[in-house]
Parts: structure tokens; C-alpha cells; sequence
């Protein structure tokens, strides 16, 4: 597993884009690598900014 803030950013949109999708954060995980909480984390965060799943 790669060290906090190496991730770049095409694994965190297709995290975000497959949770958007009704994808189990364990199935994003096995796909991106990302942790659960990491997974949890960034949506928030794009949700904090703005980002609406529905229309994005």
C-alpha cells in the first residue's frame, strides 16, 4: 500500500466515481487500492467542494 498522499488522482476518481455507482467500498478497494476510510474521505471532501453525484 502506498504511503498517505501518493496516490494520484485517476485511482481517487474512479473511487469516486464507482461509489457514485452503488459500488461496496471493498469492491473500490480491490479496484483502486484505496482504503475504506480513504474512500469515505474523498467523498466527503468532494461533496464538501461542491461535487453532486447526480449531475457530475
Amino acid at each position: 500500500m502506498a504511503p498517505k498522499g501518493l496516490y494520484n488522482n485517476g485511482p481517487r476518481v474512479q473511487a469516486l466515481t464507482l461509489l457514485s455507482k452503488g459500488f461496496k467500498p471493498d469492491e473500490i478497494k480491490a479496484d483502486t487500492g484505496l482504503l475504506k476510510s480513504t474512500i469515505y474521505d474523498l467523498q466527503k471532501r468532494a461533496l464538501s467542494r461542491g461535487y453532486d453525484p447526480s449531475k457530475d
